[in-house]
């Protein structure tokens, strides 16, 4: 007797014979089928994306050369220092965080000035109290 098929190999279909029949009851055979089908997504877009960079690359390759003669006649060369780029970033992160804090204190979006005092804790029974009222 042969061993039982695994869940994941395509059972042999006689002549004639349709897919959807046989061997396609239920998940048999199907797991096999979706992995290859993922398989072949991967293998497009890694294709897709080896064509690119040749394309750019490419593209590049004719740019450069013109680039590298203007930047000699023109004598520029401003081109920025690691040390300077890792400061900059700092800075930005320090800033990110700054503003994140600023806006969790104030309950309000950060640089907005409040045309109205922030809510009083009963503020939402009442809502706004003008001094007429008797606040």
């Amino acid at each position: 007797m042969r061993p039982a098929l695994r869940k994941t190999q395509k059972k042999k279909r006689e002549d004639g014979q349709r897919a959807t029949e046989k061997g396609r009851r239920g998940w048999e055979g199907r797991r096999s089928w979706r992995r290859r089908s993922q398989r072949r997504q991967k293998r497009k877009a890694r294709v897709a994306r080896q064509k690119k960079v040749k394309e750019v690359l490419e593209s590049k390759e004719g740019k450069s050369e013109d680039e590298k003669k203007i930047k000699e006649q023109q004598g520029e060369d401003e081109k920025q220092t690691t040390g300077e780029r890792g400061q900059n970033k700092k800075q930005m992160a320090r800033a990110k965080r700054r503003k994140k804090t600023r806006s969790k204190k104030s309950g309000l979006s950060p640089g907005t000035p409040p045309e109205k005092p922030r809510h009083p804790p009963r503020f939402w029974r009442t809502g706004w109290k003008t001094e007429k009222e008797g606040a």
